[in-house]
């Protein structure tokens, strides 16, 4: 379960990062299309500049040139408008990963304070398991020891019985 929520957090923090490389770079394509934009209006100034002064533009040549700054206009702020729509769609999905991040960082940490918790009742498990074996092995020493002393106890009451009957066959045998 860890390594599952650790891994699922890795994965997140590259999911992040890749966002947050590709929202800088829309961010670069936004501030570019700006320029652009601002480009384009400066030229037009420019042009309306030399048409008022001079009048050294012709007004077909002047009225192509209008559409031409018009249409890269649009184009310029269209882009920035998909450029917009994109950071704040990025913007929304980075929300969202840092939301599930910090879920999955508050996961591990209960995970691992339910594995911190239960090594601590593994480690009392095993001290009583070891009590327990040490006590089973004393008892299995002295069941051990006591049987081999029944044993030679045994032996001997064999003996002193057959040498209580020898006694008893002499006597009889003397009367």
């Amino acid at each position: 379960v860890k390594n599952k929520l650790n891994s699922e957090v890795r994965n997140l923090h590259a999911d992040l990062d890749s966002l947050r490389d590709t929202l800088e770079e829309e961010q670069e394509g936004k501030s570019d299309l700006q320029r652009q934009l601002v480009k384009a209006q400066n030229e037009m100034q420019n042009l309306r500049a030399k048409a008022e002064s001079g009048g050294s533009i012709r007004s077909e040549e002047m009225d192509e040139m209008k559409r031409k700054m018009n249409a890269r206009l649009m184009e310029a702020e269209e882009g920035a408008e998909t450029a917009k729509s994109k950071c704040a769609q990025l913007e929304k999905v980075k929300a969202r990963l840092q939301g599930e991040v910090e879920d999955l960082m508050i996961d591990v940490e209960r995970a691992n304070g339910m594995a911190s918790q239960l090594e601590k009742k593994q480690k009392n498990f095993d001290k009583t398991l070891g009590e327990w074996q040490k006590k089973y092995a004393d008892a299995q020493f002295e069941v051990e020891t006591t049987q081999k002393e029944v044993r030679t106890l045994s032996a001997d009451l064999f003996r002193s019985k057959a040498q209580t009957e020898e006694i008893q066959d002499s006597l009889e045998v003397l009367r």
